[in-house]
């Protein structure tokens, strides 16, 4: 795949062995964030577009880490961390330093975040109010505030 999102040479750091999802490109179009696969475990990696000096950026013995997403500025990736029946969003920087829980809503499930474009809010996902709706924050988790509510569930949030 390449920078542009097309067909290109990316190769696979370990190939037949993990599956990788979920990629996003960093804003400078230099790195990649993604999802690796392995027998149970998931964990978010940084490497290369083409995939060589993958390092895992989420603990690989910590709960599974999935829906990587960078901030606008490249300095931090936002991630679900997911737990038995629960969801939290998490921000870290690519190199897996100051880690830090956004949401912890007991029994809930927040999931997919989505950064604004100035990076000061993360919009994402939650069953807080009884089903998958829209909910935005602060980037630091302040303030989440319900955005959507209605008969339908919501998934995939962006920003334009």
């Amino acid at each position: 795949m390449s920078a542009a999102g097309g067909p290109g040479d990316w190769t696979s750091p370990t190939p037949n062995i993990a599956a990788y999802t979920q990629p996003a490109w960093s804003p400078d179009g230099k790195r990649l964030t993604c999802t690796q696969e392995f027998a149970k475990f998931k964990h978010v990696i940084v490497m290369n577009p083409d995939g060589s000096s993958a390092v895992p950026a989420s603990a690989l013995n910590g709960p599974p880490a999935v829906d990587p997403v960078w901030s606008p500025d490249g300095s931090r990736i936002a991630y679900t961390s997911l737990g038995p029946g629960t969801g939290e969003i998490h921000v870290m920087a690519p190199d897996g330093s100051g880690d830090a829980r956004l949401s912890n809503p007991a029994a809930v499930v927040d999931h997919k975040p989505a950064w604004s474009p100035s990076g000061d809010r993360i919009v994402f996902v939650s069953n807080r109010s009884g089903s998958d709706q829209l909910w935005v924050m602060g980037a630091d988790g302040s303030n989440p505030v319900l955005l959507l509510a209605g008969p339908g569930l919501s998934y995939d949030p962006t920003w334009s």
